[in-house]
């Protein structure tokens, strides 16, 4: 459907612009930090755009294309959980964790799994860093350097996996060292983790090299702020929040089999954190850990100690957390409960199974495959039925673009973008017009070398002209100053109708401080008339004035 049904007519905006940017300057230009973050520094390295890159290139470096990526990234992540499934539980468990797998992408939902954005792309591939830390703990040295370049992954898209991802390769490693010393011999296991470790330090090597040089040639040297930043984390949560968020995946009501759950309308984080949700899975988990231990199924027991530790590591991860804990920063919590249920069923099905006969046996299994392939199907519906991304914001992109182009004076210099706080056009407007072949910078009071790029900042000299985008109230301050001129719109109704109802809105809102009106009477009033005005989006550009 992106392919042939959104194709090039699709242009990104926000933080996907962004992201968009920088994979385009792959390959052309150093392009040495990761993600923007919002408090004022990038994530750790620039691993995404490098994946991204690929499809980007492949798709005629299209918007689009970061799109394909992102779902290039997590049909590698499904397929790398399937395939060491079946080849640690056969194919009891690769059924069951293609059940799992199938609940997850149903309740995550196409519009997720396409997004490039690093909070949503990294879920299912944490899921796959948690099967190959089982791999390792199993003594597979193939996954020693894949699970170096996944953790790498992880770490440099987003800063939050550093507790999750570091441990859970470091743990696994040693895991490995043991295991293969173990069932190899000394000096047969010596050669095969050479081997594998020489590899992994060579991964780790072309990974990690751009923020060291991002460090060396200060363009800026982001890892120490980053590092400052999370060592001197000043959180005001707690283990308790950690616990709340991680257990409401193991209750009666997971998002991951029911949906994701509404947060709160104000802080934007899950209702968990306001109750106690009985973890009922997590005795279940309980019980059946014991139960493979004891009946000596080492895989099993393995992927339960995995699971195991990295529930731990999740509650001290969200415990850390700076800031609100935003819900859709959670989604990875969904991986580490699904990998809890498979344990589960693997354990009910070395309890049922022999007590089954074998056309029993095989009705089970067939019932469990045909509920994947429902959701499977149902999936591919929604998928199918998906419309463009980002709509209806990107519409609105691509209908106002062509105005701003033809309306843009003519002249030398570069065309100056003045971004705006809260502002998700801007980012789209910039690679609109780099994409159109216009030289575009960005003013670097509110954006800089961190959010666009070094190269992309105005620095002084001649300016074609100075654009900015105003949404919302921002609009009616715009529209209203008279050094600006409005050269494209997007409204419910006209700019000059929407004066005399911006004026109300201005003087309810200094009636209701004034205590004049109550505040029922305000929030009605109030609701009334930003119905009546309705949204905005005006292109404006500064008005030249004569010395």
């Amino acid at each position: 459907m992106l392919l042939f049904d959104v194709g090039s007519k699709f242009h990104a905006l926000d933080d996907n612009a962004l992201n968009e940017l920088q994979t385009r300057d792959v390959g052309r230009h150093l392009v040495l930090l990761g993600p923007y973050s919002r408090s004022g520094w990038n994530h750790l390295g620039p691993a995404i755009y490098y994946v991204l890159a690929v499809p980007y290139r492949l798709t005629g470096s299209h918007s689009v294309g970061l799109y394909v990526g992102a779902l290039m990234i997590n049909s590698i992540a499904v397929a790398g959980i399937l395939m060491i499934s079946w080849r640690r539980g056969g194919l009891p468990i690769l059924i069951l964790s293609a059940l799992g797998l199938s609940a997850v992408l149903h309740n995550l939902g196409p519009s997720f799994l396409r997004d490039p954005w690093n909070p949503y792309v990294t879920v299912l591939p944490f899921g796959l860093m948690l099967f190959l830390t089982w791999e390792l703990a199993t003594g597979a040295v193939w996954a020693l350097p894949v699970s170096a370049g996944v953790a790498t992954f992880l770490v440099q898209t987003h800063v939050g996996y550093i507790p999750l991802a570091l441990p859970l390769l470091i743990g696994g490693a040693v895991s490995l060292v043991i295991t293969t010393r173990r069932l190899r011999g000394r000096s047969d296991g010596a050669r095969c983790l050479l081997r594998a470790s020489a590899i992994s330090v060579a991964v780790l090597g072309v990974m990690w090299l751009p923020p060291v040089l991002a460090v060396v040639l200060n363009r800026p040297g982001n890892l120490g702020d980053a590092a400052y930043y999370f060592i001197h984390t000043n959180s005001h949560h707690s283990l308790t929040d950690g616990y709340r968020v991680v257990a409401a995946q193991l209750s009666l009501r997971p998002e991951w089999i029911t949906g994701a759950h509404t947060p709160s309308k104000i802080s934007l984080e899950p209702t968990a954190l306001r109750s106690n949700p009985l973890p009922w899975l997590i005795l279940l988990f309980a019980a059946a850990s014991l139960f493979l231990w004891r009946r000596r199924i080492g895989e099993g027991t393995h992927l339960a100690v995995v699971v195991a530790a990295t529930l731990a590591l999740g509650i001290l991860s969200v415990a850390r957390t700076s800031g609100p804990i935003y819900a859709y920063r959670l989604r990875w919590t969904w991986m580490l409960a699904m990998a809890a249920f498979v344990v589960v069923a693997w354990a009910g099905w070395v309890l049922v199974a022999p007590v089954l006969l074998h056309r029993r046996r095989f009705v089970l299994a067939a019932l469990l495959v045909g509920m994947i392939v429902g959701l499977s199907i149902a999936n591919a519906a929604a998928a199918g039925q998906t419309s463009t991304p980002d709509d209806p914001a990107a519409s609105v992109l691509a209908k106002l673009m062509p105005r701003v182009v033809s309306a843009l004076p003519r002249g030398t210099g570069p065309v100056v973008v003045q971004p705006t706080f809260f502002d998700v056009y801007s980012q789209g407007a910039v690679l609109w017009l780099e994409r159109t072949g216009i030289n575009v910078r960005v003013g670097s009071a509110l954006a800089g070398a961190q959010t666009f790029g070094v190269r992309r900042v105005y620095h002084g000299g001649p300016v074609r002209a100075t654009l900015m985008v105003g949404s919302g109230g921002v609009f009616d301050v715009f529209a209203g100053n008279p050094r600006l001129q409005l050269i494209a719109y997007h409204g419910r109704v006209s700019p000059a109708q929407r004066v005399p109802i911006a004026a109300r809105l201005v003087d309810l809102a200094a009636q209701y401080h004034a205590g004049r009106i109550s505040t029922r009477d305000f929030l009605r009033t109030r609701a009334k008339l930003n119905h009546e005005i309705g949204d905005a989006v005006g292109f404006f550009i500064e008005r030249k004035t004569r010395s």
